[in-house]
């Protein structure tokens, strides 16, 4: 490229993220996982933080525990656990909710590609045998029509050579 006086024009690679105010410098970015790290960090500090206020606000009977017919806990209240308490109950219920949130989806996704899988080797062996079984029988005419095919082939070829010399 050059400009209007015919000297060749002058370009500098600029860094990204360079504003171009004098003496900047430019912007340097967070990796993305670690990004997606602080995100998921700041929902899990907001979930367990929504899931405390509604322990707060709501006023539920005492939970008993009962496992294979013995009962493991009886009457524990939730209104009456200190501050911490109802912190690690809040964390664990956000937990096993993003828990079954990553549980799940996976767990559908193997399903379909299971499904996937068997429909491919019941409907499409069988389709590719039948295809393979039917060349082979119609070979005969397969070679007579390669036979034809190089025949007319040949006799068109020398008309051509022909009329170009």
């Amino acid at each position: 490229m050059s400009d209007s006086t015919g000297h060749a024009a002058q370009t500098r690679s600029v860094p990204a993220g360079f504003t171009g105010a004098p003496g900047a410098q430019p912007r340097r970015r967070l990796p993305r996982p670690l990004l997606a790290l602080l995100l998921v960090l700041a929902l899990l500090a907001a979930g367990i933080a929504l899931a405390w206020h509604g322990m707060a606000q709501v006023t539920l009977p005492p939970v008993s525990v009962v496992i294979d017919g013995d009962e493991v806990l009886s009457g524990v209240d939730l209104g009456a656990l200190t501050i911490g308490e109802q912190a690690c109950v809040a964390g664990g219920v956000v937990l096993a909710i993003l828990a079954v949130a990553v549980v799940v989806p996976l767990t559908l996704l193997v399903a379909a590609a299971v499904v996937a899988t068997v429909l491919l080797v019941v409907a499409g062996v069988p389709v590719l045998v039948a295809g393979v079984l039917l060349a082979v029988l119609l070979s005969p005419l397969w070679l007579a029509a390669l036979l034809l095919w190089w025949l007319l082939r040949r006799r068109a070829a020398p008309r051509s050579a022909t009329m170009a010399g």
